[in-house]
């Protein structure tokens, strides 16, 4: 295995062995602990039951009730509580459930989780101040082309790149499709996909136009990477800089803080990568090869510019850590490697 995977893969067991013991720590922190309908100790116990990876609706079980036993608010225990309880029956359903390749769900779908999950997972998303209003339902047409093309997507991933594959099961196995909702239209406001640290193995992806396999091959490495920066820097930040020193660079068009901008790098070193394998594998089997490998040659130019960007900004004006540095140099030597297709 490539070393920098095999970082990825330890740092992910040990992020689910330090999720466990945080959620065993809360214990000391929960006033109805001794009851035996605690929310601590059913999250507790349905974490320990349950095989690894660790289902996202449990991580968002936590995160609430992490902020519930911070704000020692009594409106809030009963809503806790039943989002842990809602959180346990999801979590059980998903590993009881064969779950097709890519696992495409729809956002609100309520045989998957209950309607306050879902809302507890758009607040979440949310609560960056980087999220739009409001999410819903694609049409169906819409919902059977993602939920067609993602594991044809992630076939392709697979051929070029077994080991990326892998770690997606572990850190990106729920994708939720949806598209902005009505009051985000009429701001109006988009988004093309969204990760988050603290709904560990989800991935919210805007399904509102049909796109090529290459668009959505790019889609979820890019929203992998982001999953897997995450697990890199869970014990430390990837940089000292402060979040209020802002950089332009050419994926965004607003100035980005420095973590971001770090975050901008890794994805497109990631994807870059990726469509690298793709290119000097040739695809000789492949139905429409011709337009795919020239829609990534496309693709991957684009990715070169915004990592080169990126790297500058980085590198001009950053303060790294041990892990932020390992992270920059991944990176710097996937685009160059890249760079050479």
């Amino acid at each position: 295995m490539d070393s920098q995977n095999t970082l990825i893969l330890d740092s992910i067991q040990k992020g689910e062995s330090d999720f466990l013991a945080s959620i065993q720590s809360f214990a000391k922190f929960d006033p109805t602990y001794t009851r035996n309908n605690s929310a601590v100790k059913l999250l507790t116990e349905c974490v320990q039951s349950l095989a690894k990876p660790y289902s996202p609706w449990t991580y968002l079980a936590y995160y609430n009730l992490g902020n519930w036993l911070i704000s020692k608010d009594p409106k809030q225990e009963g809503p806790v509580s039943k989002l842990v309880s809602d959180a346990k029956d999801a979590a059980f359903k998903s590993t009881n459930t064969p779950q097709p390749d890519g696992n495409v769900c729809v956002f609100g779908d309520t045989k998957i989780a209950s309607s306050s999950l879902w809302q507890a997972a758009l607040r979440l998303f949310q609560e960056g101040g980087d999220f739009i209003a409001d999410l819903e339902v694609p049409k169906q047409s819409l919902i059977e082309h993602w939920t067609q093309e993602v594991p044809r997507a992630r076939s392709l991933i697979r051929r070029v790149d077994r080991e990326l594959v892998n770690l997606m099961d572990q850190i990106q196995n729920l994708l939720i499709i949806a598209e902005p909702g009505p009051i985000a239209r009429a701001i109006p406001e988009s988004f093309g996909g969204a990760t988050c640290f603290f709904f560990r193995g989800a991935t919210v992806i805007n399904a509102s136009r049909k796109q090529s396999i290459v668009e959505i091959v790019e889609k979820l490495v890019h929203e992998y990477a982001h999953a897997e920066l995450f697990v890199l820097g869970q014990d430390q930040p990837l940089c000292l800089n402060n979040d209020d020193e802002k950089h332009k660079v050419l994926i965004r068009n607003d100035p980005r803080p420095m973590n971001g901008i770090m975050h901008s790098l890794y994805v497109t070193g990631r994807v870059g990568e990726l469509l690298d394998k793709l290119l000097s594998d040739g695809l000789n089997d492949i139905p429409q090869r011709e337009t795919i490998l020239t829609e990534a040659r496309e693709l991957l130019k684009q990715q070169i510019r915004f990592g080169k960007s990126s790297l500058a900004q980085v590198k001009e004006h950053a303060a790294l850590t041990t892990i932020g540095n390992s992270v920059v140099t991944a990176s710097e030597r996937r685009l160059a490697n890249a760079e050479k297709v």
